[in-house]
């Protein structure tokens, strides 16, 4: 079965952040109310068959723990950014991120005050050595960014987090701990354009949006540009094409209050603005970029392919020392059942007859075999498990004895609809690991 092959180097590599705390109240992009950073660290670990380090030019520096005062620290304001708009700087040596300033548009809509960041988040290269030439990705079982319960409670205590809305501390709690789910992790390689560069989003629970409307200057109020006509309108901002389709609402005649909390992202709108309306500008072809953001799940696999829409179909015996799967007929087993995503099918032997989704079925129906090679007879509770994989989209190919770059990332993502006023002072800790899915077959002339 799966689940006793052979993984090698289950835990090669760990990356560990602890111990953040983001602390003050911010709006979203607005560079004015930073988040401050009490306390930052990172470890780099390794193991016999990884050996890391955050240089590459000494080979005799790479081992299984590499020295967390020699990684950048962060000793400026931890805050919100935003990874969109990555094909601006695709294929260049580092990652960049963008921020705001200010909530001023064209005549055209266009938002003026776009910035690559400079500071208030993580990136960092990482230098990966292995003894053969591996694949390498990251162990999603060992990587997580989640909330320091009893850090934001202690802080609640202690009056140390504004609370400017008067929460009960109960709710204040739930609110600052909501701040794991703004929080991204990103692997980048220059060198690599089939997994470049890939989003994870640990508490994914839906689509963040590139672009939409926001309170960006804080004053509860979405911000307005004036077009043409010199009437005001919602102004766009983000990863936006095709503004000119955008299609707003007739001038409001009196304030419109906001329903629910205010937010960046939730404001009330003056009177005569022109509300923008999401999915009519859709209809119309106007497009906002989603963000590429990944589940960590999807680095389970342990299939290598440079073909996303590949899969890889493998059957498993329940008891491989009485009997063991046959050949497989795949288009059979295709027509049955469904391998367009990553899936586990399992058929039972009752005592008589194999059963799947609890109605007995001819296994050659689906293209397999049982075949006994101890000489017993199949038993009551036998089981059949076929296993479909999608390609693993981290892969990071080492090649033996040759450092190998990667950019790690951890920030708060702008977009996110989590990333608001009420969940800024939340500490949270993340940690990263990495693990080798399997050697490389490199065929030298």
């Amino acid at each position: 079965m799966k689940r006793s092959k052979i993984v090698i180097g289950i835990l090669v590599g760990i990356i560990a952040l602890a111990s953040f705390s983001v602390s003050s109240s911010v709006a979203w992009y607005a560079s004015s109310a930073n988040v401050g950073v009490q306390y930052f660290d990172v470890e780099v670990s390794g193991g016999p068959d990884l050996k890391v380090s955050i240089q590459k030019d000494d080979l005799s520096q790479f081992g299984e723990r590499a020295n967390a005062s020699d990684l950048d620290k962060i000793d400026k304001p931890f805050f919100p950014v935003s990874a969109m708009k990555s094909d601006t700087w695709m294929g260049g040596e580092k990652p960049v991120f963008y921020d705001y300033h200010g909530g001023f548009g064209s005549r055209s809509g266009e938002p003026n005050g776009m910035y690559a960041a400079i500071q208030g988040y993580f990136s960092n290269p990482i230098y990966l050595l292995t003894d053969a030439d591996s694949y390498v990705t990251i162990d999603a079982k060992s990587t997580f960014v989640n909330s320091l319960v009893e850090a934001n409670r202690r802080a609640i205590e202690a009056g140390e987090i504004e609370n400017l809305a008067g929460y009960s501390e109960e709710v204040l709690l739930e609110r600052l701990n909501s701040l794991e789910k703004a929080m991204r992790i990103s692997i980048y390689d220059p060198e690599d354009y089939v997994f470049q560069y890939n989003i994870f989003d640990p508490h994914k629970d839906g689509t963040t949006l590139y672009g939409g409307v926001l309170d960006n200057d804080k004053d509860t109020y979405f911000d307005t540009y004036y077009g043409s006509d010199d009437k005001p309108r919602d102004l766009i901002y983000g990863e936006v094409y095709h503004r000119e389709l955008a299609v707003y609402g007739e001038p409001l005649e009196d304030k419109q209050e906001a329903i629910g909390e205010l937010t960046c992202f939730n404001a009330n709108r003056r009177a005569n603005t022109m509300p923008f309306d999401l999915e009519a500008s859709l209809s119309n072809g106007l497009q906002i970029a989603e963000e590429p953001s990944r589940l960590l799940e999807e680095c389970d696999s342990d299939f290598v392919s440079d073909d996303p829409e590949a899969r890889s179909i493998e059957v498993f015996s329940s008891d491989p020392t009485r009997f063991a799967p046959g050949s497989i007929d795949e288009e059979k087993l295709k027509s049955k059942i469904d391998t367009s995503d990553t899936a586990e099918y399992v058929f039972a032997y009752d005592g008589a007859n194999w059963n799947y989704n609890e109605e007995a079925v001819d296994l050659s129906e689906y293209g397999l075999k049982a075949n006994l090679v101890s000489g017993e007879a199949l038993k009551e509770g036998d089981k059949l498990i076929v296993t479909v994989s999608k390609p693993n989209p981290v892969v990071i190919k080492c090649y033996a004895n040759v450092p190998k770059a990667i950019y790690l990332s951890i920030y708060l993502e702008g977009w996110d609809l989590d990333c608001v006023n009420a969940s800024m002072g939340g500490h949270f800790y993340s940690n990263v690991s990495f693990r080798v899915i399997s050697s490389m077959n490199r065929i030298y002339s």
